[in-house]
This record gives structure tokens, sequence and C-alpha cells, in this order.
């Protein structure tokens, strides 16, 4: 069955789990990302859950291993700086507005080499649905399969639905299926209110 053939991977140092680059929570994962698994990133507005999921999508595309990047949010560009300005260690701002010291400079021009040579795509569609995302995942997948899909984020998707309560719940399952055809793990950010602060004290 499954479950003995993912123990034998397991006992010959074989796990399927995609590492996402932060110990501590690999460590809680059992190693990383499982395939098949939707995993979601929640957080308040301003929280930097897109930055942590922009984060998991470089360092496993740092491994060598290919990522997709879906964002519904920001355009190809903004994603692009965002990503040069953390490889580079320099403030946004900097790369933005092309200010800095020459050494900043140098550190950019570095970090956008290393981003080209990084098995990462980027999707982004302002308008998107969990359909057109299945389409473009399914026949890039064929073309070279993915580890991991990435997708920023879940309350924005423009799937239909009565509520949003339907909508999100439509959504998450049509991510769920992605993974479990895909075989790999799919990680989505969702907003959370900034009421459920409230709730609880700690």
């Amino acid at each position: 069955t499954d479950f003995f053939e993912r123990k034998a991977q397991l006992r010959v140092g074989n796990n399927p789990a995609v590492p996402t680059g932060f110990v501590d929570l690999d460590q809680y994962l059992g190693g990383g990302l499982r395939p098949t698994q939707l995993c979601v990133v929640g957080g308040r507005p301003g929280m930097g859950k897109s930055a942590m999921a922009r984060d998991i999508a470089r360092q496993i595309a740092g491994t060598g291993r290919r990522v997709l990047y879906a964002s519904n949010e920001m355009g190809t560009s903004d994603l692009v700086d965002r990503a040069v300005a953390v490889l580079a260690r320099v403030p946004l701002s900097v790369v933005i507005a092309g200010t800095g010291y020459q050494s900043d400079w140098d550190r950019i021009e570095g970090a956008r080499a290393t981003l080209e040579f990084l098995p990462l795509l980027n999707y982004v569609d302002g308008g998107m649905t969990s359909e057109g995302l299945r389409a473009f995942a399914e026949r890039e997948h064929a073309v070279e399969p993915f580890a991991c899909i990435v997708v920023d984020y879940l309350q924005r998707m423009a799937d239909g639905g009565r509520t949003d309560l339907e909508r999100v719940s439509r959504t998450a399952r049509a991510l769920n299926s992605i993974a479990m055809t895909l075989r790999v793990p799919v990680i989505a950010g969702a907003q959370l209110s900034r009421a459920s602060e409230g709730q609880k004290k700690d």
C-alpha cells in the first residue's frame, strides 16, 4: 500500500517531503511539505504571510527544484523587485528608486543574476481562477514537473459563489484537487480578519 511504500522510502533515507528552508517549520512538518498536501498560511493584513510564501518559493527553487508562484496581487516586476531586495539584502526602496551606494548595486546585480537562474516560474493574473491556474499548472507540469505550487492569495481568487464562505470553500477544494492531481504540495496564503486579534489574548 501507499502507507508502507512511504515508510520503506523513509527507512532508506528517501523522504518525499519538500523542505521549506525554515528549519523549525520543517522539523514540525516532519521534514517539509508533503506531496498532495494543501497548506494554508494565514495572517492578518501586513503580518508578512506573502513575504513568507515568497521566501518558501525562493528557498525551494534555490535547491534546484522547480516552483510555480501564482500571484493575483502583484505584477511580475513587483515580484522581481521584492525578490532582488531580499537576495541582495538591501531595502526595497533602493531597488525601486535606483538610489543607494555602489556596494548596494553590486549586490543587486548579483541578486538579479541569481534570480534569473532559479527554476521559479511566475504566473500573474489579477482575475485568477482556480480553473485557469489548474490549466496553466497542468500544462507546465507536463513539460517539467513542479516540486511545489505557491498561491498568493486564496481570498482573491475569482471563483464563483453566493457568499464569501462558499467562494473560499470552493477555491480551497479546487487547490486541494490540484495538489492531489499533480502530487505536489500547494501553499496558499489566506488573509485573516483584524477582528481575530480580539478573540484570543495570546
